[in-house]
């Protein structure tokens, strides 16, 4: 081996080459490490995990389809396709024949018409010659041009009379053809169809082997063309993504891995693979909202750019979930990203992002039950929130309470408003995490002394609200009009006794019956003159109040005073103020003064002022730090703001953005927000901060299944922009809905009534009343008492008369006790009402054809429908239970109906059409009979209109809409 010479080479060679090698080595180990991770990315195991997964489900499919064939019909269409075949075996030498003389015949054919085109052709020419010699030489000059013309016109008729012949001898050939072979097409044909199911789920198996087609096109690096095992993305046009400085096209990649959500068929399997819940509404290609429009992240948030479980940013529902994620999927959670993905329990409150207008949102029902608790509880007294800005006040007018209630009572209710009412959703304000220590047991009472003080020294008196004196009444009568007149829509009288699981209308705070407060204990709270004034005209207190009028006489006002003044709490019956500290008084008020003037100054006036004038001006301090005037009008602060933080978009807020105080609580707005409900000042727990400076939201005493709720509303108040493209549309029957919707929530009609198949809280109240007077009445028959289902009202009745009995409520079922209160909607509540129920039942509005006389109908069809509707036997005796004016049906009471002579002014003549045909598809359980079940001619009642239901049924509408008039 020659001997390197030295000093040419910058490097040893050999040493390069070995760094090289090792380096090339090391590359080609990278690639290789580079192309397994990436064949080996979980998501491409998801996918051939879920073609196992389709596979099985189409094997179950195939299963399924081979078990409902009827295999003997099979079998014998089998049968028959052979022996069809053979007879058509012995026919082929036929057919041979007529396929050969087809073909010769096709060839004829085709001369003939290239021979009929070119002679229409030459007419055409010859046709036109004629034309221009006659324009120039007249009739006799172009007589040689007119014999030609005639003759190309006889020579299309002759051509086209050879194609027509050619035409009939060529189907009656075809004819003759498909009829030797039409029992093998026809027996075949069947066989296809029974099998067709089968054969398509065999060709889906077929497609889903794991073939060397598929391990080709998936191999690594050959995957880099045209795979299919592939990222699957919708990318949202309309839906845009917010990038800080600029915004780009929403693109999710979910169903990368969740490639089951769109179909029912994976209902059974686990996550990833199961179908999505509710394919009705969501993710479905013909559901309300479907993957490809909507995608997956604005109603579930995360990233949707991800293919990893732990980067997609999953929340589990709770801590057995993220430690079981943990443990099997390595998942940790990421603080930074500010959009994890919601978690099941919480994904109701994405609805908010597109439906935060509407009055109600049945498909989420926990996001409504949230939204529903907010609006009771008057959390909009202390924080903006755009759903509820222009709400009234949640609690009562306060703005003359001397003439209502006793300080005495007032001070021991602001103490603890829970022990005279435990379901009261006035929450408490004192003796709570931060200010139970010594020092503020002896100021507690103080400020709760302060506060009624102002009350009293601010209300209006007798002067300002005059009230009418109670007269004496029977509290058993009073019982019995409580118990009937609809009282009991909205209120409750003794101890609310809540469901395990409550329901959206028989939670706490959300049940139609807690739209007004419990009346148990009224007695030691009010005093009967007020009462007596307020149950017979609440505006006259408060001229905002919900609270309708019944129309009470005098002597029933009094005979209810005298029952719910009896309804009394024990306990409450002689209240009082305990002795406050002065001391600490003068302390307070010199704080508060501090924050305006020097000390100096503050203490010259503490000084000066007398123990009324302390008490009033720190009462009034402390209304204006804790925020009493955001659910009570009270003097003074009738134009004072809001003291909350707003919650309008409290749902995008930065987590860095809220203070976790010293709780150890994960930094999550949900675990924030949920603290924040259970004990809304534990935040200061532990901190040294003054007086001035503690926080004052107070404690509701909420359940953990009320605090779920809410925090999963407030999370859905989010600065999201959805476009309005995306949303649902704004028609005008949808505005008109949510307008009477709002409307129905705020004075609380499904309270008395089912309105949208929902309400109706006083329906079993009723029933359990009059079968206690009757115990022989079943519930059915004592259901019929109750105010009228609402269902298809809009469809039913006419625009006007609604208007009017909205206005001033009229009898229309005179055997109710329950009456329709009086509100005062004013004119556009009014219209909204009635447009409303118009637009939920799709019907025109306004109604302006007038079906009000017996000359809108034949006199003769009037005739004949007030005999087929005669209270005689063979008739259809409408009049045992309807009501004829003042005539009363003949059967029992509970089978009674509303009065036909209102019919013309007050019914739909289409709706009562469809009544009389189907009662039970408009009002399933009804009275109401269905005499023409069958519709067919002859299957009638009258033999003067033919036996013919249809007419029958135009008869008895006329008649119906002509009586009275």
């Amino acid at each position: 081996m020659a001997k390197k010479r030295k000093g040419v080479y910058a490097r040893d060679i050999d040493k390069l080459n070995v760094i090289f090698a090792i380096t090339a080595l090391a590359s080609l180990l990278s690639v290789g490490w580079m192309a397994y991770d990436d064949f080996a990315r979980p998501w491409k195991q998801y996918q051939r995990r879920f073609r196992v997964v389709q596979g099985e489900v189409a094997q179950q499919q195939l299963q399924d389809a081979e078990g409902q064939v009827d295999q003997q019909a099979l079998a014998q269409l089998t049968q028959q396709r052979d022996a069809a075949e053979q007879a058509l075996q012995g026919n082929s030498d036929r057919i041979e024949q007529l396929d050969s003389e087809l073909a010769a015949l096709g060839k004829q054919m085709e001369m003939a018409d290239q021979n009929f085109r070119f002679a229409r052709s030459n007419y055409d020419a010859l046709r036109w010659e004629f034309e221009e010699t006659r324009q120039e030489h007249g009739e006799e000059g172009a007589t040689g041009e007119r014999a030609a013309m005639e003759a190309a016109d006889a020579e299309i008729a002759r051509t086209a009379a050879r194609v027509e012949a050619l035409t009939l001898e060529q189907q009656a050939l075809e004819g003759e053809r498909d009829q030797l072979r039409n029992d093998v097409t026809v027996a075949s044909s069947e066989i296809t169809t029974t099998n067709s199911e089968i054969d398509r789920l065999r060709d889906r198996l077929d497609t889903l082997r794991f073939d060397w087609v598929y391990y080709l096109r998936n191999a690594p690096m050959m995957d880099a063309f045209n795979p299919s095992v592939r990222i699957n993305q919708a990318v949202l046009a309309n839906i845009e993504m917010d990038l800080n400085f600029a915004s780009a096209p929403r693109v999710d990649r979910c169903e990368t891995c969740h490639l089951g959500a769109r179909s029912s068929d994976y209902e059974s399997y686990e996550q990833p693979y199961t179908s999505h819940p509710r394919l009705e509404l969501f993710a479905a290609d013909d559901s309300i909202h479907p993957s490809d429009d909507f995608g997956c992240t604005v109603c579930h948030l995360g990233k949707g750019h991800a293919t990893s479980f732990e980067s997609a940013v999953h929340t589990p529902d709770n801590e057995s979930e993220a430690k079981r994620w943990h443990d099997e999927l390595g998942w940790e959670h990421i603080e930074l990203w500010e959009w994890p993905m919601r978690p099941g329990r919480e994904i109701e409150a994405s609805c908010l992002s597109c439906h935060a207008s509407d009055a109600w949102i049945s498909d989420a029902p926990k996001l409504e039950y949230g939204l529903g608790l907010i609006d009771k509880l008057g959390c909009n007294g202390c924080h903006q929130i755009d759903r509820w800005d222009d709400a009234r006040k949640t609690g009562p007018s306060l703005m003359n309470v001397a003439v209502k209630t006793t300080p005495e009572w007032a001070f021991n209710w602001v103490t603890d408003p829970k022990s005279f009412r435990p379901e009261t959703p006035m929450p408490t304000f004192f003796d709570l995490a931060n200010t139970s220590d010594e020092n503020w047991t002896r100021r507690n009472p103080m400020e709760i002394d302060a506060i009624v003080a102002y009350l009293w020294a601010s209300s209006g008196g007798a002067s300002e609200m005059p009230l009418d004196p109670a007269p004496s009444g029977v509290a058993a009568r009073g019982e019995e009009l409580v118990n009937n007149v609809g009282c009991l829509g909205c209120h409750t009288i003794g101890e609310f006794e809540q469901p395990e699981e409550p329901g959206i209308d028989d939670a706490r705070f959300a049940s139609p019956r807690q739209h007004g407060p419990n009346l148990s204990g009224l007695g030691s709270k009010v005093n009967a003159d007020w009462l007596f004034t307020w149950i017979r005209n609440p505006s006259h207190y408060w001229d905002e109040t919900v609270m309708p009028n019944l129309r009470l006489t005098s002597q029933e006002g009094a005979d209810i005073t005298a029952y719910l003044m009896a309804q009394t709490r024990e306990g409450w019956d002689s209240p009082t103020i305990p002795q406050v500290d002065a001391s600490v008084r003068d302390e307070v008020v010199l704080e508060y003064l501090r924050r305006q003037l020097p000390s100096e100054q503050a203490q010259t006036q503490v000084d000066a002022m007398d123990t009324e004038a302390k008490r009033v001006y720190l009462g009034e301090q402390l209304i204006s730090r804790y925020g009493c005037f955001g659910c009570h009008l009270i003097p003074g602060f009738e134009s004072a703001g809001r003291i909350g933080t707003s919650l309008s978009e409290w749902g995008s807020k930065a987590v860095a953005q809220l203070d976790f105080g010293l709780t150890g609580l994960p930094h999550e707005r949900r675990a924030f927000l949920e603290q924040k409900l259970r004990s809304p000042r534990s935040y200061d727990v532990g901190r040294v901060r003054n007086s001035q400076d503690l926080l004052r939201m107070p404690n509701f005493q909420l359940q953990e299944h009320e605090i779920e709720a809410i925090a999963g509303a407030i999370l859905g108040f989010t600065d999201d922009e959805i476009p309005d493209a995306a949303k649902p549309a704004a028609t005008p029957d949808r505005i008109a809905i949510e307008a009477g919707r709002k409307i129905v929530e705020k004075y609380n009609c499904r309270g008395c009534h089912i309105v949208e198949d929902r309400g109706g809280a006083i329906r079993d109240v009723i029933a359990d009343v009059k079968m206690a007077g009757d115990p022989g009445l079943s519930r059915p028959a004592a259901l019929t008492f109750s105010p009228p289902n609402l269902r298809s009202e809009g469809a039913r009745v006419q625009p006007a008369w609604l208007y009017g009995f909205f206005k001033e409520p009229s009898t229309v079922r005179p055997w109710l006790d329950v009456r329709m209160p009086t509100f005062a909607f004013d004119d556009a509540q009014l219209n909204a009402l009635t447009q409303y129920f118009a637009a939920v039942d799709g019907v025109p509005y306004p109604f302006e054809e007038t079906f009000t006389g017996s000359h809108s109908y034949p006199a003769n069809l009037v005739a004949e429908g007030g005999q087929l509707a005669a209270d005689q036997p063979g008739r259809l005796q409408c009049f045992s239970c309807h009501f004829q004016g003042a005539q009363q049906p003949r059967v029992a009471q509970a089978q009674w109906a509303p009065d036909l002579a209102l019919a013309a002014d007050r019914l739909r003549p289409d709706w009562i059409n469809g009544w009389i045909k189907d009662p039970q598809s408009l009002q399933p359980g009804t009275n109401m009979p269905q005499f023409y079940s069958n519709l067919e001619p002859g299957r009638g009642y009258w033999p003067a209109l033919n036996n013919n239901p249809e007419t029958e049924i135009s008869a008895l509408v006329a008649y119906i809409m002509s009586i009275g008039k």
